[in-house]
């Protein structure tokens, strides 16, 4: 993902966390209900884990993923 250094990514990934648990309990909500004590707090914890690449080139991390 490619994001402004103005945009703050912590806020982005969490509109992306709360759209996607939206989602998934609208459509999922008879499966994943009797799993869930509070079923409006949502799917996701409030910890988010973020990794930059320093702008590397593709092939660069795909290299690296698959190194020995």
């Amino acid at each position: 993902m490619d994001v402004h250094p103005k945009n703050s990514i912590s806020t982005l990934l969490g509109s992306m966390k709360s759209a996607s648990s939206r989602i998934i309990r609208k459509e999922f909500e008879s499966d994943l209900r009797p799993y869930f004590k509070d079923w409006k707090k949502g799917l996701w914890g409030d910890q988010l884990y973020i990794r930059s690449t320093g702008g590397a080139p593709i092939y660069i991390l795909k290299e690296y993923i698959h190194a020995p």
